[in-house]
């Protein structure tokens, strides 16, 4: 991400006068969504905005739930798409706290992809100014739909997806190359179809940045949506 887009995105953001404001950071897998997402934190906070970033990896289920469930009786991607991530957690936690005004600094227990359990500490703090930023897969879903008030969609083709994927998980978590691929073709590719197919993200969004090229993202689209 160039520091023009990124400059650019906090300006458009930042027009918005409602607060809290939550803006929703979506894409595929590998996508550079929350690469992106870091970067426009550390551009809001320069500007002496406040600003809390919730990660969906954040509350994904316990590793060992997710190990139990049957792919006889829901398939994979499925699994992946409706059962991997915490969604009603996420909303009685943070965005229910945001529509009641419960205004604070607080921690939490979330998702530890170390042990797969719900044992690491981060503190949040979320007040009447705050901006939050939202990051993570599928986030355009119904039980988001109407509490996401700016969305942004991180957009790459498959071919991308899958180059970079490979690249990542074969260096951050040491896994072989065929099972990164297989894992992707069975599971993450098929789970984002199914998003695209219910939902279209890129419809729904506020602001669409094509992310195919390294180093030259492009904004394709921005307006308000209604």
């Amino acid at each position: 991400m160039t520091k023009n887009i990124i400059e650019e995105v906090a300006r458009e953001i930042l027009q918005r006068e409602k607060r809290p404001l939550i803006v929703g950071i979506n894409g595929m897998v590998a996508s550079g969504k929350t690469f992106f997402t870091k970067l426009l934190e550390e551009e809001l906070k320069k500007q002496k905005i406040s600003v809390q970033t919730i990660y969906l990896d954040d509350f994904r289920h316990p590793l060992k739930y997710r190990k139990s469930l049957d792919k006889s009786l829901i398939s994979y991607p499925l699994q992946y798409y409706d059962y991997w991530f915490d969604y009603q957690l996420v909303r009685d936690i943070f965005f229910k706290r945001i529509m009641n005004q419960k205004y604070r600094g607080f921690k939490l227990e979330v998702y530890n992809e170390k042990t797969g359990e719900y044992d690491l500490i981060k503190n949040y703090s979320i007040d009447e100014n705050t901006i939050i930023l939202f990051d993570g897969l599928f986030i355009f879903r119904e039980e988001f739909e109407k509490i996401i008030d700016y969305k942004i969609y991180i957009d790459v083709d498959e071919s991308t997806s899958l180059k970079r994927i490979l690249v990542r998980d074969s260096t951050t978590r040491n896994e072989k190359l065929e099972e990164i691929k297989q894992k992707w073709l069975e599971r993450s590719l098929p789970a984002q179809k199914i998003y695209l197919q219910r939902l279209n993200p890129r419809e729904r969004a506020n602001m669409v940045i094509d992310n195919n090229e390294e180093g030259n993202p492009i904004i394709t689209k921005i307006r308000d949506l209604k």
